[in-house]
């Protein structure tokens, strides 16, 4: 299950990484940052419950070539340059396989998820509502106390605007 308000930054030095190189490894380790449990999580395998911890993916070969069209040779090549390169670690079971994603300064997986981040949105909407709403009045004149009389609603048009301005 998703967290919509988990999110995975890049850092700009991921361009001096051999990763970005090549185009489907790149595609590939973004996927796994993706799928990457941010705290620890239990995920369903079959009848079986697997815990996983921070960093960690159930990986399976045919998803990941259905998901990424990305074909299994290829994706067993990027899998054993980013074991070699130590971005990734891996480890396989009967019944299923985890990959590990290792922070090596590329990424940020971890931190301003949870309720940090969320805080900080709905502050931020909180905020900008409360001004939206004491401008509002003093246009037309009310002399209402913004503070008493203020919604934390979401404003979805604030939000996108914040992804895409990366305000967060």
């Amino acid at each position: 299950m998703t967290d919509a308000f988990a999110f995975v930054k890049l850092r700009k030095s991921i361009i001096f990484n051999p990763i970005f190189k090549d185009e489907k490894m790149l595609k590939f380790y973004i996927w796994l940052l993706c799928k990457a449990a941010y705290k620890k999580d239990t995920r369903p395998v079959g009848k079986k419950q697997v815990n996983l911890k921070p960093g960690q993916v159930i990986f399976g070969l045919d998803s990941a070539e259905k998901e990424l069209g990305i074909t299994k040779q290829i994706l067993r090549r990027i899998i054993r340059t980013l074991i070699s390169t130590r971005d990734i670690t891996y480890s396989k079971t009967p019944s299923y396989s985890i990959i590990t994603v290792l922070d090596n300064g590329v990424f940020d997986i971890f931190g301003g998820t949870d309720n940090t981040l969320k805080n900080r949105v709905l502050n931020i909407i909180k905020n900008n509502n409360r001004e939206r709403n004491k401008k509002k009045n003093e246009r037309y004149g009310f002399g209402v106390n913004c503070e008493e009389h203020n919604y934390a609603g979401y404003d979805l048009e604030l939000y996108e605007k914040m992804l895409n301005e990366d305000l967060l």
